[in-house]
């Protein structure tokens, strides 16, 4: 399951990515969510109750979907005229 959501959110954030800096924030969302899923992986496979280990899985997952939010919004900036 947490697989698949990286997946999601790497997949459909490279497909509406166009341009430079989207594409680069689609990737870096896809990454950090990749991180994000193997270490909720590791949580659940070694059954912690590690508060701050739980608090870094929730803090990845949270970076992801910024970024994942961020994607659209670097490309409706890179294509506006300055100025």
């Amino acid at each position: 399951m947490l697989v698949l959501a990286a997946a999601l959110l790497a997949s459909t954030g490279l497909l509406v990515a166009r341009g430079r800096a989207a594409t680069s924030l689609a990737a870096a969302a896809g990454a950090v969510a990749a991180v994000a899923a193997a270490l909720g992986s590791a949580g659940i496979w070694t059954r912690t109750n590690n508060d701050p280990f739980l608090k870094l899985i929730a803090a990845t997952w949270i970076v992801a979907a910024l970024a994942y939010l961020l994607v659209p919004v670097a490309r409706i900036a890179e294509h506006e005229p300055a100025g």
